[in-house]
């Protein structure tokens, strides 16, 4: 099975929705389909890449370093977008880094967050995301990033009685767009 089929499927035993793009084109029809659903043409945030820009021009670029902009922005955005550093198949899941013009709080606050997980950088394992991780980063990119954060699947949580919840804490829906042509 491929490491795109094993990821896909992983992702959707979680809980997130895989959609696999061959073309910036398609990717950019699967991410119009997704605004649409989720009553665009609400507020919509991005981070600072130019893959998201050919994505959505008028989505609001987090760009700013003040905080509690970043915070209002991203609070009442209903979708948040954002492009995957790297997948790891087994689990489904995605790993984003954070920084300037890369707000983790994109992917945390609007209830639905759409990433962008260009196939190049799939893994198949935890172990193989971390070699590759320690031997393709360098010391002036670990400078300017903030943090790793890893995504699995919709945010979700259980009260004592173990009454499942979707959405409390974070996104009620993800969707990855897994472009081949990036």
């Amino acid at each position: 099975m491929s490491l795109l089929a094993i990821f896909s499927q992983e992702l959707a035993r979680i809980g997130g929705k895989p959609h696999p793009a061959e073309s910036l084109e398609q990717a950019a029809a699967i991410y119009a389909d997704i605004c649409q659903e989720a009553a665009s043409p609400a507020l919509r945030v991005r981070w600072s890449t130019s893959l998201l820009e050919t994505l959505d021009k008028e989505a609001v670029e987090i760009t700013s370093r003040d905080r509690d902009e970043v915070i209002r922005l991203c609070a009442q955005a209903q979708i948040g977008l954002t492009e995957a550093d790297f997948g790891i198949a087994e689990t489904g899941s995605l790993v984003l880094e954070s920084g300037p013009g890369r707000s983790r709080l994109a992917s945390l606050l609007p209830p639905v967050h759409v990433a962008v997980l260009p196939l190049g950088r799939m893994v198949p394992s935890l172990q193989a995301f971390t070699e590759r991780y320690a031997r393709e980063e360098n010391a002036r990119h670990l400078q300017s990033m903030a943090c790793l954060t890893f995504i699995s699947g919709p945010s979700r949580t259980a009260d004592i009685e173990m009454t499942l919840s979707i959405g409390v804490h974070g996104p009620q829906a993800l969707h990855v767009i897994l472009l081949k042509d990036a």
